[in-house]
């Protein structure tokens, strides 16, 4: 907001001046119009810059809830990457049902599979408690792929 009246000031400046030179008048409503463009620019980023800050808060929190048939066999891994590149991951294993909490926030994704002959498997990706992403097994498969981005695209297969 400031540099928009900075730049305000040197526009209208530049109409007043009469006494000044054409060249300074010319180059002081040059650079009034320049702190105009630039404080409107920065206005506008800002609300975006916030959004996104807001976005990526290390206050979310991510779990991963194993269920389906109570004492189902499983095992696979989860990975996670953040924002600025750091990635860490690990080893699920146990019986259904169960819940991991991943303290680190980021974009998830897990892969598991039943180990038992028969049962049906669901892995879900909760966001500040609520399910983000869901996949179960299909009949004739053991196997489950969910993974949840913090933009939104989540995708879950059997």
């Amino acid at each position: 907001m400031v540099l928009v009246v900075i730049g305000a000031v040197f526009l209208i400046g530049a109409g007043f001046w009469r006494s000044l030179p054409n060249g300074l008048r010319m180059f002081a409503a040059f650079l009034g119009g320049a702190v105009v463009l630039a404080g409107a620019l920065f206005m506008l980023s800002v609300p975006m810059l916030t959004k996104n800050a807001k976005a990526i808060s290390p206050r979310v929190s991510l779990q991963i809830r194993v269920s389906g048939q109570p004492g189902l066999r499983f095992q696979g891994s989860w990975a996670i990457a953040t924002l600025g590149g750091s990635s860490s991951g690990g080893a699920l294993e146990g019986l259904t049902p169960r819940l991991y909490t991943i303290s680190q926030p980021g974009d998830l994704g897990v892969e598991l599979r039943r180990i038992s002959s028969k049962g049906h498997l669901v892995v879900e990706v909760l966001v500040n408690g609520k399910v983000a992403a869901k996949g179960s097994t299909r009949p004739g498969r053991s196997r489950v792929v969910v993974s949840y981005t913090s933009d939104g695209v989540n995708t879950a297969n059997g």
